[in-house]
């Protein structure tokens, strides 16, 4: 077997969890996959399928590596380096079931409607086989074939308009949509902390538009926090859109990169949606005043 750990292996590899009764939510109903993903062979693997044992925090090793760099492709940050690779995706696998692999598949799970243990048990591997692209490629890439809307959404919005830009605030992931509407790229983000009292991120849902662009936010950062690079290398300022009356209020939406890049893919902001740094760059030039934006939960 791959998987190591410091702590026993009876402690840490588990017999597969019940999924509690009505912890599925709307956004999607676990399907078996027609037949084994290529990049997932070996005996490891098939003990995931069969629920054999369960990944959870502490492990490491090639399996837990090839998990996280499918869930990489998929938008879902895992921990470990920043470095781009060559499919445009931000991070590479380190083989570490840490905090952030352990955000990750939470974020994964709230997507596809499962409990939220923190663990790859049977039925999110049967999940992560079906929508994880072919190795090198990506959701977002033009041959990727998994038809799902609840797992990859298109950017019509609940009033008919079209989004330049769509943030799940529980999946903590950004999708950026081109000019003929077609999803161009997924990032995985920060969002604002969680409020004790509703349970749900500060961060509030809605309908937003750009109303500001900032090169260099430095001065914002040295300003509000004696700090030039709180905001990292770019800022997306955003209203609050009523697509009833089409007016825009000045809110503190705002998307940007960030000098704590490690807060990525959880609940960490002070309201506002954070980038790693080289992905906020990419986005920035892609947008531009009066795009609409769309926070769900």
């Amino acid at each position: 077997m791959n998987i190591k750990a410091n702590d026993p292996i009876g402690q840490l590899i588990q017999s597969l969890p019940a999924l509690k009764t009505g912890q599925q939510n709307e956004k999607a109903v676990v399907q078996v996959p027609e037949k084994q993903n290529e990049r997932f062979k070996g005996n490891d693997f098939d003990a995931l399928r069969s629920g054999q044992m369960a990944l959870s925090k502490g492990l490491n090793g090639s399996v837990v590596a090839e998990i996280q760099d499918a869930f990489l492709a998929m938008g879902f940050w895992t921990g470990g380096s920043f470095e781009e690779q060559e499919n445009g995706v931000f991070g590479k696998p380190d083989g570490d079931f840490g905090p952030k692999m352990q955000s990750a598949v939470k974020n994964f799970q709230d997507n596809r409607g499962l409990a939220k243990t923190g663990q790859i048990d049977r039925a999110t591997f049967a999940e992560i086989e079906r929508l994880a692209p072919a190795k090198g490629s990506t959701v977002w890439s033009p041959s990727y074939a998994v038809n799902d809307k609840s797992f990859l959404p298109d950017n019509k919005l609940p009033n008919g308009e079209r989004a330049k830009v769509m943030v799940d605030l529980s999946e903590k992931r950004l999708f950026l949509y081109g000019d003929d509407n077609k999803l161009q790229k997924v990032y995985s983000v920060a969002v604002g902390k969680i409020n004790q009292a509703t349970g749900k991120s500060i961060t509030v849902a809605g309908y937003k538009q750009v109303d500001s662009m900032l090169k260099d936010p430095s001065w914002l950062g040295k300003d509000h926090y004696n700090n030039p690079d709180v905001y990292g290398p770019k800022l997306v300022g955003l209203g609050a859109y009523n697509p009833e009356t089409g007016h825009v209020k000045n809110a503190p939406y705002e998307l940007h990169g960030t000098n704590n890049q490690n807060s990525i893919g959880d609940n960490e902001s002070s309201g506002c949606v954070r980038m790693h740094n080289e992905a906020i760059k990419e986005v920035y030039p892609e947008m531009k005043k009066g795009d609409r934006v769309y926070f769900r939960e």
